[in-house]
């Protein structure tokens, strides 16, 4: 069903794009005061046009084209932030290219202003076609449990990502239930997503199985669930599942190749790591009593721990420059112990930066499961004993959970983290390395880190 969601995000896009041209086309005609020329249109078409997949890709990374979030989506200052955005990186690559002989510096402003405002109006009716109920891919629900009631409750509360409740009912047991719903879902197609237990139902199995022959597509509760939320549904963590899904992690190109992006970005970020280096120092120092960096232990690969480096954020309360004084603390939003100069590390995510050593030696990848403390990790293993699987790949500087969810306080929100960093091993690909990157991207340049 993935396809389906990255149509609609292509199609977004490709309206997007014609909001661009249709922008540059009027931009050019209240510069001249007249229809623009065929020629004068064409020949500002190239570098325009490289520049509007800039655009698009700067979209992507804000999140625009994430579907899920029907808010976002929809979020105005988000829009106009990143039509700033691109505003100011067109500027750039137009001073790198001083010699063309455009003076596209004169009808850019009105082209990002008229290209936006056109992308508004045309999303506005993307959201109106596929909230339509005659548009949107009709879903059955058949089971009950926790995840089917989540899964319900996002599909009502996101029409824009282009699915519909069709019809739902707990548990099916009699003929004529399971005639009334499988007639609706052939006469109108769409999918029918069932619950595990009941599809270890034999009768049930012989009520899907006559499905087959129709056009209704059958399709596991834990699938739909991965495509909703971007994470592995918690009632599958079983021996099974995890010898079929993560048994099978060696994929020597990739990660050879993986080796080579972690030196590429990992020299990058030192580089950066230097020149901003005795900024940091100044003003760390300037701002509050303690060591500049911070060294903590952290459950690396198969359990091994390592030494993290990062900027210090926190005030050093105890002897070793920590800032914990009574035992192991989960880290919170809005967190007290956090500095002034702190916040804005951790808001631009500059904390970060010195992993860059940690990233060179290879105690890290650049994408990959938070690494977490070992302390913490032998509570949540109590708590959760799947919870050490995360440590069967190599941690990373970013990752899924990184970009998908804030701080982990507690324990539901630590499960949530475990299921994105799942779904993240299971489906590891060269694609959702490059959204996590590009996300991480977005993160560091609206300041959104914590």
């Amino acid at each position: 069903m993935r396809h389906i969601y990255r149509l609609k995000q292509l199609i977004l896009a490709s309206l997007d794009l014609g909001a661009y041209l249709i922008g540059l086309y009027f931009a050019l005609f209240l510069r001249y005061f007249s229809s623009p020329d065929p020629f004068i249109y064409l020949s500002h078409l190239p570098l325009f046009t490289f520049i509007f997949i800039i655009w698009l890709l700067i979209n992507y990374m804000s999140g625009l084209y994430d579907l899920t979030d029907r808010a976002q989506a929809r979020n105005y200052p988000i829009i106009a932030q990143t039509a700033l955005i691109s505003f100011a990186v067109a500027i750039l690559i137009f001073y790198l290219m001083p010699e063309n002989n455009l003076t596209p510096k004169t009808i850019l402003l009105l082209t990002v202003l008229l290209g936006y405002s056109f992308s508004l109006i045309l999303r506005a009716l993307f959201n109106r076609l596929f909230s339509r109920t005659n548009l949107a891919m009709p879903i059955f629900f058949i089971g009950e449990n926790s995840e089917m009631r989540e899964m319900i409750d996002i599909v009502e509360k996101n029409p824009n990502m282009g699915y519909r409740v069709a019809d739902k009912i707990s548990s099916p047991t009699t003929a004529s239930e399971w005639e009334k719903i499988t007639t609706e879902a052939k006469n109108i197609g769409g999918y029918l997503v069932v619950s595990s237990a009941l599809q270890k139902n034999a009768d049930v199995q012989k009520q899907l199985y006559d499905l087959l022959f129709t056009n209704v597509h059958i399709i596991s509760h834990e699938s739909f669930y991965e495509v909703l939320t971007g994470r592995v549904a918690p009632s599958v963590f079983s021996e099974d599942w995890f010898l079929e899904n993560l048994g099978k992690l060696d994929h020597p190109f990739y990660d050879h190749l993986r080796r080579l992006v972690d030196y590429f970005f990992g020299v990058i970020l030192f580089i950066i790591f230097l020149i901003t280096l005795p900024f940091v120092a100044i003003l760390t120092k300037l701002t509050s009593r303690g060591p500049i960096f911070f060294v903590q232990n952290r459950s690396g690969l198969h359990g091994k721990v390592f030494k993290l480096i990062k900027y210090r954020s926190m005030f050093a309360l105890a002897t070793d420059g920590s800032a914990e004084t009574d035992g192991v603390k989960f880290a919170a939003k809005n967190d007290d112990r956090v500095t002034v100069f702190g916040k804005f590390l951790r808001r631009s995510r500059l904390d970060e930066l010195p992993q860059c050593l940690n990233l060179l030696k290879g105690d890290l990848t650049l994408i990959g499961p938070r690494p977490e403390r070992p302390e913490i990790v032998q509570i949540l293993t109590e708590k959760m004993p799947y919870y050490s699987l995360r440590h069967i790949v190599k941690p990373g500087i970013t990752g899924w959970a990184a970009v998908r969810q804030n701080y982990t306080a507690d324990l539901e929100s630590s499960l949530v983290k475990l299921q994105y960093d799942l779904f993240y091993i299971k489906n590891r690909s060269w694609l959702l390395d490059i959204s996590i990157i590009l996300r991480t991207i977005n993160l560091v340049v609206r300041m959104l880190g914590q």
